[in-house]
């Protein structure tokens, strides 16, 4: 099959896979998922009535996260900007199509298809991605934004009316997991992955780790969902991969968390270094292991280095 062929059918197999597979899927969905499916919808309306500023202040926890292209305060960042007045040149949207959540209910993540709308009288065309967000309710029972990562997409990954499918471990009960819920895990967690990395290579390391549905968002290429397209995605050119963690957080019921840190990735000699930050999202099985659910990738512009 050439590449043209690839290109243009494999949007279509996904969008295939998600129509058969998510209805039943929705349906099985807890009440605690389906609220947090909801609260990333009634995020996206809002951003879509209202403006990105004002939604992103009004769903961002007080201490989230968002990229620019480092990290920063989302918050504080957004609500030092001026309201806009007038038309707004761009529409974004999204919807969630695919996350999952904690056993304790208290954490979980959200992924699916954007959508960038030029209003202005050019009328560009659309840009096309996929948004990662973390999601943590918060001491009054709203769920609020953790951390938030996108990448674009050379073509739509699925509709946005797509429906919302569970990911990851379903095995895991609410009342039988009680493993210590201490960040410092998933710190040693990502030291043990990336000494994996040194001594295994690349592939291995992430080969030996990835969970049920596991995903690898990044810019400009369609996600690579499962063990066989990460597989393809990492061996499509040596890698030498470092990185280092800011930030991790875990669940009240040990069994979910999330981290943060920067990475630096070496290819080819001659070849321009590529530095940036990713977020991860790890989840234990029902034999207690981390395994790597979601990797996603921002990287920085080489003047921003």
């Amino acid at each position: 099959m050439n590449k043209l062929l690839r290109r243009s059918v494999w949007p279509i197999l996904l969008t295939l896979a998600i129509a058969l597979a998510a209805p039943a899927q929705e349906q099985k969905i807890s009440p605690e998922l389906r609220a947090l499916a909801e609260a990333e919808r009634t995020f996206a309306k809002t951003a879509v009535e209202k403006g990105v500023r004002d939604s992103f202040i009004e769903f961002f926890a007080d201490d989230g996260i968002g990229f620019e292209p480092g990290p920063v305060n989302t918050k504080e960042s957004f609500s030092k900007r001026p309201a806009p007045t007038g038309p707004r040149p761009i529409t974004l949207n999204w919807q969630p199509v695919w996350g999952t959540i904690s056993a304790a209910g208290d954490m979980g993540f959200n992924t699916g298809p954007f959508v960038v709308i030029d209003n202005s009288p050019q009328k560009r065309p659309q840009q096309h991605g996929m948004f990662f967000s973390v999601w943590k309710k918060q001491s009054d029972g709203a769920w609020k934004v953790a951390v938030d990562i996108g990448v674009s997409t050379p073509e739509a990954v699925a509709p946005l009316d797509a429906p919302y499918t569970m990911v990851g471990n379903r095995q895991v009960g609410k009342a039988t997991n009680k493993w210590p819920a201490e960040a410092s895990q998933l710190h040693t967690v990502e030291r043990e992955f990336l000494s994996a990395m040194q001594k295994e290579g690349v592939v291995k390391a992430y080969l030996d780790r990835l969970g049920d549905d596991a995903r690898m968002h990044r810019a400009s290429v369609m996600p690579a969902i499962g063990q066989a397209a990460i597989r393809t995605m990492l061996s499509a050119k040596p890698l030498t991969v470092s990185f280092e963690v800011i930030k991790a957080e875990i669940a009240r019921s040990g069994d979910f968390g999330w981290t943060m840190g920067r990475y630096e990735l070496k290819g080819e000699p001659n070849v321009r270094t590529e530095k940036g930050h990713y977020v991860r999202v790890w989840q234990r099985n029902v034999k207690g292991e981390w395994k790597l659910l979601a990797d996603v990738t921002n990287a920085l512009p080489a003047e921003t280095k």
